[in-house]
């Protein structure tokens, strides 16, 4: 983030770090699958407070989604990176971390790539958003930047 982070901000994303270091020392008491479902559901709780959201919405309105959003977060991510290295060996251990690390990255950015070109496509200006993928997936690649394509 650029910028300066406020009071609100900077004291969620510690309760969410403090968090994940809490799940990852409670880790070997808990079933990791238990966790990894509880904050799914969590995340998936946090998407349905926002589902009124409209263009008023600001900090205040976001505070409490996002707080959920950060415990699902923390409840997810730490139990998923232990889960995917369990099995490996003390020499490879940091391998398979990297490697684990580096596909969830890849794996974020080729879901908010995909999810670009959806509401892209989307974005057509037409009634209905089926017929708007349906023209999507027909058109040809157009040269220049985006503004100057035309809407057909």
């Amino acid at each position: 983030m650029v910028g300066p982070r406020s009071a609100t901000q900077t004291s969620t994303h510690c309760c969410g770090w403090a968090l994940e270091i809490e799940a990852r020392r409670q880790a070997p008491r808990v079933d990791p699958r238990l966790v990894i479902g509880i904050g799914f559901a969590l995340f998936a709780a946090s998407n349905f407070m926002n589902i009124t959201m409209t263009n008023d919405y600001a900090a205040d309105q976001l505070f409490w989604p996002n707080v959920v959003r950060d415990v699902g977060q923390a409840l997810c991510f730490a139990p998923m990176s232990a889960v995917a290295t369990a099995g490996i060996e003390a020499e490879n251990a940091g391998s398979a971390s990297a490697l684990f690390n580096m596909m969830r990255n890849l794996g974020g950015a080729i879901g908010i790539a995909a999810l670009q070109t959806l509401l892209t496509c989307a974005s057509n200006i037409t009634p209905t958003f089926s017929r708007s993928m349906s023209r999507c997936s027909s058109r040809r690649p157009v040269s220049g930047s985006i503004s100057s394509r035309s809407i057909s």
